[in-house]
């Protein structure tokens, strides 16, 4: 009796267990509930300014902070001008292993815009600003790069305890259609091309599938990108177009947007995305106002209200506009009134050996976590 009725147990928690099964397959489950809402990589953020030069220690942990706070992609330079003071020299890459191992470990992807010439290979020279007289030697920069880091980068196997994450989406220099920031600026649209032409290349011939991702123009990027398509055989050699925004009101970013995928279309870029490689503002207001920067200058709480509704402006139109990604400026800044509005861009406040995370910090994880569908690990992978 004993062994019969302990058979029909099992046969009645069977025919439980198929209901169970039955009625979970036709409910969405817990995880579906929160899927996510965004393209991976949506959520990402600039790495730069002084905590670049922090202990490595520091900044190995605070690549861990970005992991944890839904950071899924990280904007960093590769600067030219510090891997190569010499003709002569190989590229040194000290500081660029550090940014990607930092990325590697924690499950970050890279997007490194590859910018300011060395000194040797400017046409003005003294001015980090200029553009490269020597293309030849960009290009051997950036296939240097691609090699190295890349799918089949030598880093990789000379790194073997580094998670292997290759670097596949590359930006080629950094805003030529703004004055201080490329010179001579007199046909910049001509000199950038022949930079694009020349990187694109490099790349592609190191990694066929890799993401060429064009300059972010800044200001009225509408107008900066559709110079650069008159300047004529650049749509061939990007994969996303990129633009940088500042303003205090998220419905500005979507103007400018809007914007700047007409002039897109209207060139025949309609199937490429947008990347929004800066957006950002300045918590700067409470302390100083800057002529010519009071539209994207707020307060410390102000700061991290337009965090949050920022990304909810742009996620709402990412498929409309093909936004495809979106990196705040920045991760960490000074907070110090020498360093001018920038100095208060910073999710965190970076001081020395301290890092503090301000209002704009939280309001940018409880974001991310509402959009990506769960917390995160230092990996950056969900945590339900």
């Amino acid at each position: 009796m004993r062994a019969a009725g302990k058979t029909s147990s099992r046969a009645a928690f069977a025919a439980s267990a198929a209901v169970v099964a039955l009625i979970c397959a036709c409910l969405p489950s817990a995880a579906a509930a929160a899927e996510r809402r965004v393209p991976p990589g949506f959520f990402g953020v600039m790495w730069d300014k002084e905590i670049q030069d922090a202990p490595a220690d520091l900044q190995a942990a605070e690549w861990e902070k970005m992991a944890r706070s839904g950071v899924e992609s990280t904007r960093v330079v590769f600067s030219w001008n510090l891997a190569q003071e010499r003709p002569e020299y190989k590229p040194n890459f000290v500081r660029a292993d550090e940014m990607v191992r930092n990325a590697a470990t924690h499950g970050i992807d890279l997007l490194p815009v590859i910018t300011y010439a060395p000194d040797w290979a400017r046409v003005e020279h003294g001015n980090l600003a200029s553009a490269p007289k020597d293309l030849r030697a960009y290009g051997h920069y950036v296939s240097e790069l691609a090699r190295r880091y890349g799918p089949r980068g030598y880093y990789w196997r000379r790194n073997p305890d580094v998670p292997k994450r290759p670097v596949r989406t590359w930006q080629l220099w950094n805003e030529p259609a703004l004055e201080w920031q490329f010179s001579p600026h007199r046909g910049w649209p001509r000199r950038y091309a022949e930079i694009l032409r020349t990187g694109a290349r490099a790349i592609r011939r190191r990694d066929r599938g890799a993401t060429v991702v064009l300059s972010g123009f800044a200001n009225n990027a509408w107008s900066a990108i559709s110079r650069l398509y008159a300047a004529g055989n650049v749509r061939p050699y990007f994969d996303a177009a990129a633009v940088h925004m500042y303003s205090a009101a998220p419905e500005d970013y979507v103007e400018i947007v809007r914007r700047f995928r007409q002039a897109m279309d209207k060139a025949g870029d309609r199937r490429k995305p947008i990347y929004v490689t800066e957006a950002g503002a300045s918590a700067s207001a409470s302390v100083f106002r800057s002529p010519g920067h009071e539209h994207f200058q707020t307060t410390n709480r102000g700061l991290a209200r337009h965090v949050a509704a920022s990304y909810r402006a742009l996620a709402r139109v990412r498929g409309r506009f093909g936004i495809r990604r979106v990196y705040w400026y920045t991760w960490a800044s000074s907070y110090d009134a020498t360093s001018g509005v920038f100095g208060f861009a910073g999710l965190n406040s970076f001081s020395a050996f301290h890092v503090k995370p301000m209002p704009a910090m939280a309001a940018y994880r409880r974001t991310a976590r509402a959009y990506e569908g769960c917390r995160k690990d230092a990996r950056a992978r969900c945590v339900r």
